[in-house]
């Protein structure tokens, strides 16, 4: 079943642990976050329509020099551009502005998410509709040892207490790089997934996800290299 998709990217201009970070120079003269992400998904071509949320008047321009043809630019109300704004907000204003059955909510500070990813996870969700999953969520597979309340919570208390990590039961970190369900979900129930997600794996450099200056940095120097 091929699914018509709306690609929603919001961009809030007051990033308090990265200033600017949408806009920030990222990798090379001319290229920043924003910019990147949008030819991502443009080079993906699997999105009816691309929907940038902002209220960045820097953002705006990048829209309108380099991508005018291709983006939706929806200038965001103030009182859904705030930190205090809850998500749920967010979330139903997305499926407002979103026209298609399917909308797939994206963020910039996911720079190595690329277009083949995106690809990848559109056929994914098509695939796993026959096999009962209603929604697709991106996460890393994580085989590690955690601990929660100063308790392990994947470790076996049986004779073997440091197992070798491989042989962990895994836990799923949500990287929040795509959450992919219907419109409806959205404008009805207020949320990104509906109630049985598939787990979309993708790995721990997929996976970067820009939160602070030293994520900025890391995953700049990364960008460069390759």
């Amino acid at each position: 079943m091929a699914i018509s998709c709306s690609c929603f990217l919001p961009c809030r201009k007051g990033s308090e642990r990265v200033p600017q970070k949408n806009i920030k120079t990222f990798g090379f003269k001319g290229m920043s976050l924003v910019r990147h992400k949008i030819e991502q998904l443009i080079k993906a071509n699997v999105f009816s329509e691309i929907v940038v949320s902002t209220d960045d008047e820097m953002v705006m321009e990048i829209v309108h020099e380099f991508f005018k043809d291709e983006v939706l630019l929806i200038e965001r109300a103030p009182q859904l551009a705030r930190s205090s704004t809850k998500l749920v907000n967010l979330v139903k204003h997305a499926g407002d502005v979103c026209s298609y059955e399917w909308l797939l909510w994206t963020h910039v500070t996911s720079p190595f998410c690329t277009a083949n990813i995106y690809q990848h996870a559109i056929k994914e969700m098509e695939r796993s509709l026959d096999n009962g999953f209603d929604s697709l969520l991106s996460v890393q597979k994580m085989h590690d040892y955690f601990w929660y309340n100063g308790k392990p919570i994947n470790i076996s208390k049986g004779r073997s207490k440091w197992p070798a990590t491989q042989t962990l039961e895994p836990l799923f970190k949500v990287n929040n790089a795509i959450f992919l369900s219907k419109k409806s979900d959205y404008t009805i129930r207020h949320d990104r997934l509906g109630a049985s997600p598939y787990l979309f794996e993708m790995t721990g450099l997929q996976s970067t996800d820009i939160d602070d200056p030293e994520d900025f940095d890391i995953a700049e120097c990364l960008f460069k290299h390759m």
